[in-house]
């Protein structure tokens, strides 16, 4: 019970939370990630890991190896999030979709995560293909050497996509008529 003595609604029946007083206002707005932090965040990413594959090639070892499939993971998340984002703008836009505000809310903490995640594995990945250079006259070292810059690629382009997938998703009060969602889920996010 609320103090002026209404019961409160349950949370699973409503996807409206603008209509909840107690919610309206509530907090800051979620910013969109600075691509300041993800390049410092990368360019730190890159300076441990090479630092750390140097002292492991110095030491005689071999460079941390890297599975070509890393760069097939980041291109399927790559896309995954383009198609779930093209949603978010359909929903923006009053079209047809599956996609409601919470959706919307979720897809842009998942573009989040994803931008600092590839962000700190291309940096990653960066300072392998250093480490994994310094030995390049190995056949398996030119082969590791490809599987980076191959994941850099992919890296970049999931990190890109996450950065403009996030942007999409500013869902502000005034993007639906009259302060109520046009699209309702069929089922609950439960």
């Amino acid at each position: 019970k609320h103090e002026d003595g209404l019961v409160a609604q349950d949370r699973c029946s409503s996807f409206d939370d603008r209509a909840d007083p107690d919610l309206q206002g509530s907090g800051p707005q979620m910013m969109p990630l600075s691509k300041a932090w993800l390049l410092l965040m990368g360019a730190l990413s890159a300076l441990v890991s090479g630092a750390i594959g140097l002292m492991i090639v110095a030491s005689g070892g071999s460079p941390i190896l890297v599975t070509p499939m890393l760069a097939l993971l980041q291109g399927l998340l790559a896309v995954f999030l383009l198609w779930a984002g093209v949603h978010v703008k359909r929903f923006i836009a009053h079209k047809s979709t599956w996609v409601n505000s919470m959706h919307a809310m979720r897809i842009a903490l998942g573009a989040r995560a994803s931008a600092i995640v590839a962000s700190l594995l291309v940096g990653a990945l960066l300072g392998i293909l250093v480490a994994t250079l310094s030995r390049i006259g190995a056949p398996e070292m030119m082969r590791n050497a490809l599987a980076c810059a191959l994941g850099i690629a992919t890296g970049l382009l999931w990190c890109v996509i996450a950065v403009v997938v996030e942007r999409w998703c500013i869902v502000d009060e005034d993007d639906h008529e009259d302060g109520v969602e046009t699209q309702r889920p069929t089922v609950s996010p439960a």
